[in-house]
């Protein structure tokens, strides 16, 4: 048995993500990795912040009329670091938003379901997918922030469509 009350707080977001193509492509939502209160989505070509839980948000980057953004991912172990997939390429941060760099493409950049994600314990170490990518173009791995990018689809990807990406840390 148990006792006391359940508290529950009304989820009562003001801003989300685009959708596209009948809801088969869609941006996300990030809660930051150290403030539950602190709230990032990607709408247009803006990645709006919120710092009250979803209530109301401004503009943290603006990467141009057209330039959509996708999907993103802050690093846990340096919350300066974040990677961005927008409609024309893949950007970084290390200033926590205040300048952002175009990193290099790894392949042909197929933005709908694309996905990144950081090492939660190295913020250089950053994966992403392209599920529309060529069938030898869909998963790339960098251990350098970005700079450069290691093809991990093998044929065992023939024919799958990869959309999602998530870190299972640990050694095995």
């Amino acid at each position: 048995t148990m006792t006391g009350s359940i508290l529950y707080n009304v989820f009562n977001n003001s801003k989300w993500p685009d959708v596209g193509y009948y809801y088969q492509f869609h941006g996300k939502l990030l809660i930051h990795p150290w403030y539950r209160d602190v709230f990032f989505v990607g709408k247009d070509s803006v990645l709006w912040k919120s710092n009250n839980s979803g209530q109301s948000y401004t503009a943290f980057a603006n990467f141009g009329t057209g330039n959509t953004v996708w999907r993103f991912d802050m690093a846990r172990s340096n919350i300066n670091v974040m990677y961005v997939l927008t409609q024309f390429g893949i950007y970084k941060t290390t200033d926590h938003g205040t300048t952002w760099t175009q990193l290099i493409l790894p392949a042909v950049y197929q933005y709908y379901n694309a996905d990144v994600v950081v090492n939660p314990a190295d913020a250089n170490e950053v994966y992403i997918c392209m599920a529309n990518g060529a069938a030898n173009a869909k998963v790339f791995k960098s251990t350098d922030g970005g700079q450069s990018w290691i093809n991990y689809t093998g044929t065992m990807l023939n024919g799958k469509y990869i959309y999602a990406l998530n870190f299972q840390g640990g050694t095995n």
